[in-house]
């Protein structure tokens, strides 16, 4: 857990590395931790530096050739369409922590269904952040089913899986 003066009610983590499919993004931690990451579940989206998404955009997309894409959905960018599949299979990804500590996203902590009317169309839930927005977000989506535990005395935050 890292506090920041400027912004004394949130909590941020130090994020350095995000994981997809075995592949750790190749992009310098500084990218993440100028700025900090925010852990905000009053934000539904996770919202990362340029490079960080893009590197995680396209392998995303790289290892998900075998689906159609379906048209951007708002500021999602990276959608699907899988009408008919029986069965969706996504790459893991992984948040992974200055102290080596790692958050294993679950399915819906990766994708997000966001029109009721077209529920076959998923998109991934993480999107560039503005330019104007001086730190990383990880919003809500990533932490459905997760308990998220704030141990303030000690400076750590917690993640426990499948809980909720």
């Amino acid at each position: 857990m890292v506090k920041k003066p400027e912004y004394p009610s949130f909590y941020f983590v130090e994020l350095v590395s995000i994981n997809i499919g075995g592949y750790v993004l190749p992009v310098p931690p500084s990218l993440f931790t100028n700025g900090g990451t925010l852990l905000d579940s009053g934000t539904i989206l996770t919202y990362l530096p340029a490079a960080a998404y893009t590197s995680l955009r396209d392998r995303f997309k790289f290892t998900m050739k075998g689906n159609k894409p379906a048209p951007a959905y708002d500021i999602l960018d990276t959608c699907y369409d899988f009408t008919g599949q029986s069965a969706i299979f996504i790459p893991a990804v992984s948040f992974i922590f200055k102290d080596g500590a790692v958050f294993d996203l679950n399915f819906y902590g990766i994708m997000i269904f966001p029109d009721p009317s077209k529920p076959a169309i998923g998109c991934l839930a993480f999107v560039s952040r503005p330019t104007a927005m001086s730190f990383s977000i990880v919003g809500n989506t990533q932490q459905r089913s997760t308990e998220v535990i704030y141990d303030v005395t000690a400076q750590k935050i917690g993640f426990v899986p499948f809980s909720c």
